[in-house]
Parts: structure tokens; sequence; C-alpha cells
């Protein structure tokens, strides 16, 4: 990330332990770079996503020392020349990123989104908001949607931006109000005091009467991470007194630091309410680690501090900038192989030592003037905006509709569902509980159901197929949309109730996202084996599906993923994958369906695959609308299939 200017100290005592250059915080910043590659590398390391709070924190203390010491020094501080250093120091490298990552998203990924979202987030890295930005068109950082985005990786460079404009000025203000009272020190701490309080206190937004999607208290807000900097700040405040603390205490304290991150690596994950209160330890972590180093040398404090560790940490700013365009673009190239993201961050070292040495090492050290600084970054970042509108415009006004009316030769894939009949449900009470997150449909305005299809989106899409392969038969669809079958157990019950009181309900199709990972027994396991038993206790015949492939991409990013310069497809993913993923889930299944003599486990997934390849496309059109949900022909596809099965058609036809 950013921030390599020494650490200042107020007084003599801890000037020898804290002073020009610490090797210990370098090589903190090594480890914080090396988690969150590994952790978008897809290694076994879930928590390394706190790498980017980690430096947060350092920023916090690095920045805050450094000013105290020009206020020590002069009385004043010159914010024109701190943010000339901090623009000449980020902005270069940056400017160079943006370009070639959009010249690289233009030419290899696809017009029907994916460009859009990148140039639209190089508009906002320019202008400093790209974490808005990414708030507003990708959502959760951890969705598939927003890990599409070669430049996600820049909202906490935003974050990190504007911290730098806005706290200074702060910092200031306090020293200014603290000197006229004759107290300057205490005045700058109460204001490091008020907005970090604050700020922790906007992570329970929600009980301010904040909306918990808003993005002012989100993942990317800028509002409750300033705390994570105020931690560093207050550490940088009381720098002196932690230097007068016994020397033995440096070994436990750097100790607790290294305890607190392996924790915070290992024990948190994406699934983890972040930021949120386990957002203390990496952030504790970081304190600690800085502050041993302030008491005193140390094991943990040298071991940081070796070269290999502080060239890394020199290098980091480049190796996050570069090394997350790199897995993107490797990962949309040659999906589903994990073993890909991990070559694309190793290989993302070139172009970052690149920019490292030929890039951000002369533009921050050349002799410049405050004027040649300023005209240079101006052109810079007035030319990565110029270079990301055009390739907006060139993504939604040119390639895309060319795509979609035919005038380029790849055509376009008929993604769109296709018109089939469909009515109100006659289950108030279930439609009342899908709400805007589900379906509650049926194929015949009249009459209760006669075939139903029960789950979540991975039901909805084979409605299509059966309607058109059961004609005259009254087809429904219940659904909601959630990692547990139905969200929770009352919902459940509440869906399955009135399926099994209706007379006319002969067959129940079981269909979910299964492919999702190893089904866990409280989300998907026991709400199945609950499900059919009750169903079969009322009469009712019961199919399961074992759900489809999941393709790595959706059928644009495949077949446009060349745009337009080369008209490559790959829409096909490996068979031995999908064999893989199968084999983690199929079992448990079939281990339900075996339990309930008369249900019936169909074969859906291999309808997609043969032995070498599983493909989202047949005959030129689409199956997939995305990675893992189908078209109409993917359902029609299944629900001929079924037809065929001869245990299968009977219960459906009855």
């Amino acid at each position: 990330m950013s921030g390599h200017e020494p650490p200042a100290t107020v007084t003599p005592a801890s000037a020898a332990r804290s002073s020009a250059h610490r090797p210990d915080i370098q090589g903190l910043r090594a480890i914080a770079v090396i988690v969150v590659i590994a952790f978008h590398a897809g290694l076994p390391l879930p928590g390394g996503f706190v790498g980017v709070d980690v430096f947060f924190a350092i920023s916090g203390f690095v920045i805050t020392a450094m000013l105290a010491r020009e206020w020590a020094r002069t009385g004043t501080i010159n914010l024109r020349q701190f943010y000339l250093r901090r623009f000449r120091r980020l902005t270069p490298a940056l400017v160079v990123m943006l370009g070639v990552v959009m010249v690289a998203t233009s030419l290899l990924l696809d017009p029907f989104g994916v460009q859009q979202v990148a140039a639209q987030t190089a508009l906002g890295a320019v202008a400093l908001c790209a974490n808005v930005v990414i708030a507003l068109i990708s959502g959760d950082y951890f969705a598939i949607d927003a890990e599409a985005n070669p430049l996600l990786h820049t909202w906490s460079l935003s974050v990190e931006e504007q911290f730098y404009l806005i706290f200074p000025a702060l910092l200031v203000l306090g020293w200014w109000l603290g000197r006229r009272f004759r107290r300057p020190g205490l005045g700058a701490l109460g204001m490091v005091v008020l907005l970090t309080a604050a700020s922790a206190a906007l992570i329970r937004g929600a009980g301010f009467g904040i909306a918990a999607q808003s993005w002012t208290i989100g993942y990317y807000s800028p509002f409750n991470r300033a705390w994570e900097f105020g931690a560093g700040a207050l550490l940088a405040l009381v720098m002196a007194q932690v230097a007068k603390l016994p020397r033995w205490l440096a070994l436990p304290v750097s100790l607790s630091g290294a305890g607190l991150m392996a924790i915070s690596l290992w024990s948190i994950n994406s699934h983890t309410p972040f930021p949120g209160k386990w957002t203390v330890a990496p952030i504790a972590a970081a304190v600690l680690l800085i502050a041993g180093g302030i008491i005193g040398p140390n094991p943990v404090t040298r071991v940081l501090g070796t070269r290999p560790m502080v060239l890394i940490g020199d290098w980091s700013y480049s190796l996050y900038l570069w090394h997350w365009p790199s897995i993107v673009v490797a990962a949309a190239l040659w999906p589903g192989d994990v073993r890909v993201r991990q070559l694309a961050a190793l290989v993302s070292f070139v172009p970052a030592l690149l920019s490292y040495y030929r890039v951000e090492q002369p533009f921050r050290t050349g002799v410049l003037t405050p004027r040649q600084v300023v005209l240079r970054l101006t052109a810079m970042l007035a030319s990565a905006a110029l270079l990301a509108a055009a390739c907006w415009a060139a993504a939604d006004r040119v390639w895309r509709p060319a795509f979609l009316s035919g005038a380029l030769p790849a055509g376009h894939p008929q993604v769109q569902q296709a018109p089939v009949d469909s009515f109100a449900c006659h289950f108030p009470a279930i439609s009342a509980l899908a709400g805007n997150n589900g379906d509650c449909l049926q194929s015949v305005e009249t009459g209760d159901p006669q075939v139903a299809l029960l789950g979540d989106s991975h039901a909805e899409h084979l409605y299509s197929g059966l309607v058109e392969a059961l004609p005259g038969v009254n087809v429904g669809v219940y659904s909601f949309r959630a990692p547990m079958m139905m969200g929770t157990q009352e919902r459940l019950d509440a869906y399955l109730a009135p399926l099994a009181a209706t007379a006319r309900l002969r067959t129940v199709v079981i269909s979910r996202y299964w492919t999702r990972g190893s089904l866990s027994r409280e989300d998907e396991v026991a709400p199945l084996d609950h499900a059919v038993a009750l169903l079969r206790a009322a009469g009712k015949n019961v199919i399961v599906t074992d759900d489809v492939p999941s393709m790595g991409r959706g059928p644009f990013a495949c077949i446009y993923r060349v745009a337009p310069i080369v008209g490559v497809s790959a829409c096909t993913t490996s068979a031995l994958d999908f064999l893989a993923a199968h084999a983690r889930y199929e079992p448990q299944l079939r281990t339900v369906v075996d339990a309930h003599p008369g249900t019936l486990l169909f074969a859906s997934a291999p309808l997609f695959c043969d032995a070498q390849v599983c493909s989202s496309l047949k005959d030129g059109a689409a199956l997939f609308t995305d990675d893992n949900h189908l078209t109409p022909a993917g359902s029609r596809i299944v629900a001929q299939a079924m037809m065929a099965d001869p245990l299968v058609r009977p219960l459906l036809l009855g």
C-alpha cells in the first residue's frame, strides 16, 4: 500500500528506536501484502484479507508520527508539501496500472458488464472515490460479481487517500486548539480519540438508524475504517510514553501481536461480519507489533527487519497494485483452476517490480519543483480518466450493441428467459414468504399444482423446461434464495405444509445450488431430509436433482472473452474439476434419498459434460445465463432428459 515515510518521535528517549527507518515496520508491511496476495490467490488463508486493515493501522502510525515530528520541530504543518509528497508517492504507479488494466480489460474480458465496471472503477480511483463506486455497483466484497472486477482492490487505496486528505487537517486543528490552552499534545490526542470513537461507533450503524446495506457503514466505508487509522495514530501520539516502558516488555508485546495476527488470519473468514468486533484483532496485532519495536529490539522485530522482509515491504505498494488485476484476468481466461490464480499472483511480481523501479522510485526521488509535480500528476490523472472513459464508451456503445445485434460474427446467445405461462400461485402464505427473494408461480391459472419445483433459483431455472415438456400440466415453482433451504426451519415448514396438504399435487422436484461446496448438515442435509420425509409421509413422489455444473464464467464472458480483436470461444470447464466438486456433495444427497424409499435422485449435472469437458454451449446456443443458472435451452435439456427417464417420466405425467 503506501506510507513509507519514516515514523517520527517526539523525544530523544525514543529516537534511537523509532527514527529514520523502522525495518520492522517494513517487515510488517511485507506480512500484510503477502497475506492479502495469498488470500486472493486462493491459498488456504481464510483471513488473509485483513492485511488491508493492517496497512491502515500502519499508515495511521507512520503519517501521524511524521506530522508530529514536523509540528514539534516547526510548530506548524505544511499541508501543501504533505499532499504533494503523498500524490507524488502514490499517483504515478497507480495511473500506469490503471492504463494497463483498462487496455487488457478491453481486449481480454467481456463487454457485457466487466469492461463497464472496470472503467467506472478506474474513474473512481482517479477521483479518489473507487470505494464509493464499487459499493454502489458491485456490493459485497466477497460477491462473485465484485470478484470479476480487476480494479476491486482500488477501494482500499481510495479509503487511504481519503484519510490522507482529511486526517492531517484534523490533526492540525487538534494541535492548534490544544495550543490555545497550552496543551497542544492533548488537543491532538483528543481529536484522534474523538475520530476513532466516532468511527468505531458507526460499525454498529444500525443502532443509529443507518440502513445496514448503506455503503456508509459497509465494507468499503471510510467512516467505519477511520478508527483503524486512528489506532495507529494514537500509538504515534503516545510513542514517547511507550518508549519508557521496561525493555523486558518488548518481547511479550511483540509476541502478543504476532499471536493475534495468526488468530486473525485463521479465525476470520468471508462469513465473519467485517468490519465488526473481529476487526479489533488484526488492528490490535499491528499496534502491538509496532509498539514492541518502540519499546526495544527483540527477536520478533529482528525477524520482521530482515533484508528479505524489508525488501518485500518496500515493494508492497506495487505488489498490491498489480497482483489483483493479474489474478482476475488469468482467472477469466482459465477459470476453475486455483493453480492459475496462484501462478498469476507470482507472475504479478514482474510488472510490480518494473513499476517500483521504473515508475514509483524515479518519480518519487527525482528532482522536481512543486509546479512540475502538479503539472505531471494532473496530466497523468487526466490521461487515466480519458482512457477509462474511452474504454467505457467503447464497451457500452460499440462492442456490446454490435454483439447483441449480430453485427459481429460471434452473434448473441439467447440468454433471456423464454416466455412461459406464469400465474400467481394458489398459496398466498408462500407468496408472502417468497416476497422479492423467490417465486411462487404456476403454469395454469386455475387449479392446484400437479408438479411442484421446490428450492432456490436452481429450482426456478428448471421451470421453463418442465412447463414446455408438460403441456396442460399445472407446474408450480416455490422458491426462496438463501444459504439454508428456504432460509429457516420455520420458513421451510411454511412452504411444505400447503404442498403436503394439496391432494392434486403428485410430484415434488427439489433442486438447490448444491455445487457451492460441501453440504453442511445444518443448512442443507438436515432440511432436505426433513422435507423429503414430510412430503413422502403425505404421499407425494419426490425427485431430488443433483444440480448443474458450475462453469466458472457466464456465456458472454466465454464467447466474448477476447473482444473484439480475436473471437475466441472458451465455454468449457474441466470435467475432472466437475467430478471433484460433484463427489463432495452427491453422496450426501444419495444418503438422504436412500433413507426414504421411493425417492429418486435424478442426475442432471452430467447432461452438460462428456469425458473431458463440461460445456455451456450447444449448437451455438448458450445453456447458462451465468456460471451456474440455466437458460431456457439448458432447462429444456434437463426436462427432456427427465421425460426420457423411465423412472421419472411416470411421476411427472401421473
